[in-house]
């Protein structure tokens, strides 16, 4: 080979790393909606998405994404605490910028049809029985998604590290709520 050709090749393989890593993508910025609740410990949400742990954010809630990384993004709450939300990836099976979509937009949620029971229990980050399917993610957001796919009749929870919380559904409702 001869120098020029090693150089071209040497080159072309810088180019190529450089374009392994992808870049952070861009949320909109200004304040957004929060399009299911979450909860939150020490300034942070795992996508894991405990259910039983922390403080709670309720789907509807204004905040505004400060920082956005590429496993990771940080909101600010109208309290002025900012909590970071670590996306694990092999518990969701998206990547970070699916997560910032599903859980945030420039709009408030559509809470239409939902009952008066519903209404509460979502404000309140609570699952009951008698509940949508739509009212449960609102109230809590998704199950991991390497245990639960949401159209099914059962979801699987977290509440802690080693407490699942089962919640199953008949038509589409909440028929039980299991630990």
């Amino acid at each position: 080979m001869s120098r020029l050709t090693l150089i071209f090749a040497f080159c072309l393989a810088l180019l190529g790393l450089s374009s392994c890593s992808s870049p952070a993508f861009v949320q909109p910025q200004g304040d957004v909606y929060a399009q299911c609740g979450f909860r939150f410990e020490k300034g942070r949400h795992l996508t894991t998405n405990y259910i039983g742990k922390g403080d709670f954010v309720a789907a509807g809630s204004k905040v505004l994404i400060v920082k956005v990384g590429q496993k990771d993004f940080v909101v600010q709450l109208e309290d002025g605490r900012q909590v970071e939300i670590e996306n694990i990836e092999k518990f969701t099976l998206l990547g970070i910028k699916a997560i910032s979509e599903r859980m945030f937009a420039a709009t408030a949620p559509n809470l239409s049809g939902l009952s008066a029971a519903e209404l509460a229990a979502v404000k309140a980050g609570r699952i009951e029985v008698g509940m949508s399917k739509k009212a449960v993610l609102l109230a809590v957001g998704y199950p991991p998604a390497h245990e639960s796919s949401i159209s099914s009749d059962s979801w699987l929870y977290w509440q802690s590290r080693f407490n699942k919380q089962r919640i199953e559904f008949v038509n589409d409702r909440v028929s039980a709520v299991r630990n």
